[in-house]
């Protein structure tokens, strides 16, 4: 295993595995790959690759690899930060309201 344990990291670096993983599976570098659920149009592309030369850094995070939330059943308070977009994040804050921050699009659950 040639990955390093997450918790050795710099809290820094911590997020960059998820990142550029996200980046190389996303729409902008992997269209019409396997990889990539979503073909963008030729426009698209450049739109998209503009939209991401123009943001600040943590805006072009949540544009590449985008933020869930989990709020209190009341959505008074945070339950939960930085959830990694997976069921098992869902099934761990049973009870919750999720806020799925994508950059152009949001979506709760």
């Amino acid at each position: 295993d040639l990955a390093p344990d997450p918790a050795l990291l710099c809290p820094a670096l911590r997020p960059l595995f998820r990142l550029i993983f996200a980046l190389v599976t996303g729409p902008l570098l992997a269209t019409g790959t396997p990889l990539c659920a979503h073909t963008l149009t030729p426009d698209e592309r450049a739109a998209c690759r503009y939209l991401y030369e123009q943001l600040p850094p943590r805006a072009l995070e949540v544009a590449v690899y985008p933020a869930l939330i989990a709020y209190s059943a009341d959505g008074s308070e945070v339950v939960q930060l930085d959830l990694r977009l997976s069921r098992h994040a869902l099934d761990k804050a049973q009870g919750s309201i999720f806020l799925l921050d994508g950059y152009t699009s949001l979506v709760i659950y």
